[in-house]
């Protein structure tokens, strides 16, 4: 019999990470996070509080986007756009309150003002919806994905609308969502 192959060396431990921030919130309840790379500012949106919190360079957390403004619901995957100086912020309705369950949006805020700029709901009557996670091409194309419906939802630019990319049940319960570099794929977990 051939003579068994030499063992290969163990690979060497990844290096230490370290802590960016920590925030004074402890119910905040993060759902989603995003990294401005112009500012360097993080963005986390809270599932429980139902607000946008940003974190500065410096540290300092201060709400972007506060409780009870916007219409904001739980709040999911979020997505910077540098070229456009969007944040991308995707919202559910909470599952025990009736007349919020299954409800889903896409909200598109400057990141100057703060202001929302465009709200994307899914009104299709069937309340069987959770946006999950947010992708943006270079173009400024947005690619959602719908966990429950199992579809991606896509807006165009020249459109501004919310429209379905994939029919119902395409995809089993779509989480994570990318675009390759060249812009010409869409990675789905």
């Amino acid at each position: 019999p051939p003579a068994p192959a030499p063992a290969a060396a163990p690979a060497p431990p990844p290096p230490a990470g370290e802590v960016a921030f920590t925030l004074k919130e402890k119910d905040l309840i993060p759902g989603g996070i995003a990294h401005d790379p112009v500012t360097g500012a993080f963005f986390l949106g809270s599932i429980h509080k139902r607000k946008i919190v940003t974190v500065g360079a410096d540290g300092a957390a201060r709400d972007f986007a506060p409780r009870g403004r916007d219409g904001l619901w739980n709040v999911q995957g979020m997505r910077v756009d540098p070229e456009r100086r969007h944040l991308w912020a995707l919202t559910n309705g909470y599952e025990r309150i009736r007349e919020e369950a299954g409800r889903a949006g896409a909200f598109k805020y400057d990141l100057t003002t703060g202001k929302v700029l465009s709200r994307y709901l899914v009104d299709d009557g069937s309340r069987k919806h959770l946006f999950d996670d947010v992708a943006i091409t270079r173009e400024g194309e947005a690619f959602i994905t719908d966990t429950v419906a199992g579809t991606i939802y896509r807006i165009a630019p020249g459109k501004d609308v919310l429209e379905r990319f994939l029919d119902p049940n395409t995809i089993r319960y779509p989480n994570g969502i990318t675009v390759s570099d060249d812009g010409k794929n869409l990675f789905v977990v």
